[in-house]
C-alpha cells in the first residue's frame, strides 16, 4: 500500500543502449543517492552498479544495435567493456536485490520513498521494466528536478544549471542532486520544512 509519507528521496540514475526497455533496450548501469526532504546525503558513499550483459560478443551486439550518440558516450566512459566483466559487472537479479536493500535501509516501509532525478520517467521505465522487486518498494510519485528547474526558469528567471554531462551514472546523479540543491536555494531561499506532501 502507498502512502503519502516522503522522508527520503531515492535518486537514481541508469545509463541504458537506448530509451524504451520494452521495445528491447537495455539497462547497463546504475547509481542510487538518497537524501532527506531538505537534499542532506544520508550516505554520502552511494551505490553504482554495473549490469553484467554477457560475453563482450554480447555486449558488441548491444552496441551495434544502438544510435552512434550512444555508442559513443559508452565508448568514451568505458562502459561497454565494464558490462562484459564479470569482475565489474552484476547479474540483473543481483543488481534488483541491491539497489533494493539499500533503499530499504533508509526507507524500509513500501511506497514511502520517491525516485528524484533529471527526466525521472525514463530511469523508472527502466526500474518497472528491470527491477522488480525495486519498482514494487517505491512510491507511485517521483521528484523530477528537470520539471522543478524549467520552472524555475520560465517564472523566476533562474539561469540553465551548468552541467559536465559526463554520462556515468553516478556523476549523473550527483549532477541531479547538485541542480536541486540549486534550485532549491534560489526558490526557496531559507525556507523552513513544513509539509511532507
Amino acid at each position: 500500500m502507498h502512502t503519502d509519507i516522503t522522508e527520503a528521496l531515492a535518486w537514481i540514475d541508469v545509463e541504458t543502449t537506448g530509451l524504451n526497455p520494452w521495445l528491447g533496450e537495455h539497462l547497463l548501469e546504475i547509481a542510487v543517492l538518497v537524501t532527506d526532504t531538505s537534499l542532506n546525503l544520508l550516505d554520502e558513499a552511494g551505490l553504482h552498479l554495473t549490469v553484467q550483459v554477457g560475453t563482450p560478443a554480447d555486449a558488441a551486439r548491444m552496441r551495434a544495435g544502438a544510435v552512434p550518440f550512444v555508442q559513443a558516450m559508452h565508448d568514451a566512459t568505458g562502459l561497454w567493456d565494464r558490462v562484459a566483466d564479470p569482475a565489474q559487472a552484476v547479474p540483473l537479479t543481483d543488481v534488483d536485490a541491491a539497489v533494493l536493500a539499500y533503499v530499504r535501509r533508509f526507507a524500509p516501509i513500501p511506497g514511502t520513498v520517491r525516485v528524484a532525478g533529471n527526466s525521472v520517467r525514463l530511469d523508472m521505465n527502466f526500474i518497472e521494466a528491470n527491477l522488480p522487486g525495486l519498482y514494487a518498494h517505491l512510491h507511485y510519485r517521483l521528484f523530477d528536478i528537470t520539471s522543478l528547474g524549467s520552472a524555475a526558469g520560465w517564472w523566476g528567471g533562474m539561469a540553465v544549471f551548468a552541467k559536465e554531462l559526463r554520462h556515468t551514472a553516478f556523476d549523473d546523479i550527483r549532477e541531479s542532486l547538485a541542480e536541486a540543491r540549486a534550485v532549491k536555494e534560489f526558490t526557496f531561499p531559507a525556507a523552513p520544512r513544513t509539509s511532507t506532501r
